[in-house]
């Protein structure tokens, strides 16, 4: 198992672009998400775009993992009457429930 590893901002941008690109390639998608061997892929290239960073497939599916439970929360929250205040960037909840508590434990959303 790979130690943790924190991820910054630049290579979770990065981390999006390709699995953007990878998505839109119709050669890696399928009816229930990337097809096999994806995760190779993306470490091949965000080697490319990122020579040092050290990132396995391991480190990849558990940040992609991470990346997509941070997004099912954030849109369970706008759609249950939550909010983003576009100006100052903060969320509003209608509730302290646990949805709400799971989003906060997050940290950083950007």
């Amino acid at each position: 198992m790979a130690p943790h590893r924190n991820w910054v901002q630049a290579e979770d941008d990065i981390l999006v672009d390709v699995l953007t690109e990878l998505a839109l390639d119709g050669k890696w998608k399928s009816d229930t998400g990337f097809k096999s061997g994806y995760l190779k892929v993306i470490e091949q290239k965000l080697v490319e775009k990122l020579p040092n960073s050290g990132l396995s497939t391991t480190n990849i599916d558990s940040r992609i993992k991470t990346l997509k439970k941070h997004s099912m929360a954030i849109n369970e929250m706008l759609n249950d009457g939550s909010g983003l205040k576009k100006q100052t960037s903060l969320v509003s909840s209608k509730y302290k429930g646990s949805v709400w508590e799971s989003f906060s434990s997050f940290g950083r959303i950007g």
